[in-house]
């Protein structure tokens, strides 16, 4: 019973001074109000002087940025002997009906060959040639002598896991093998 109490006496006391902290903050104007002119008689209204408020002031512009997209052209290819027209000069301030001048394209770092490794049993193994069955399906990769096996000797129903870079005409290369006995798959994660 006495926790009761001392509960219900917190709540009050609380409920009191979250009220006297909200009134003295608003006169304190920390919650955007003020004293209310609610309360005063309407007397003292009128006789009040009348306030006067200044127009805001008109915002100034410090510095102004155009931004206009550009198209760069590709670069022409190795055998073509066309020349790109010359850029012309560049558009004058308040000149936008003109077409943005022609800029020279960006040279680019030859793209990084794309790799895949994949790991299963080998289903098929030729002198130049591997097929392993992944898990996504089977994938075959031509060997080359500078084809790394590691682990292993390659045989039929061995897991092999196959680090493959592909080539221009669409086949995959054998960079990396690493050969571990067993004839099912083997989850790698």
């Amino acid at each position: 019973m006495t926790r009761r109490l001392g509960l219900a006496a917190a709540l009050c006391l609380t409920t009191i001074v979250g009220f006297a902290v909200i009134v003295l903050g608003r006169e304190a104007r920390f919650f955007g109000g003020g004293p209310s002119t609610e309360a005063q008689p309407l007397a003292e209204l009128s006789t009040a002087a009348p306030t006067v408020t200044q127009p805001p002031a008109a915002p100034v512009v410090i510095e102004q940025y155009v931004y206009r997209d550009e198209y760069i052209a590709a670069p022409p290819a190795a055998n073509n002997t066309s020349t790109q027209p010359p850029a012309s000069s560049p558009n004058e301030p308040g000149d936008d009906d003109a077409p943005p001048p022609a800029s020279p394209a960006p040279s680019q770092p030859p793209a990084a060959p794309v790799t895949t490794e994949f790991r299963g049993p080998v289903v098929a193994l030729s002198g130049s040639s591997l097929t392993v069955d992944d898990r996504r399906g089977q994938a075959t990769v031509v060997l080359s002598p500078d084809t790394n096996i590691r682990g292993g000797v390659l045989s039929l129903g061995v897991i092999a896991k196959v680090h493959s870079r592909l080539q221009s005409d669409g086949t995959l290369l054998a960079t990396e093998i690493e050969v571990s006995a067993g004839g099912a798959h083997e989850e790698d994660d």
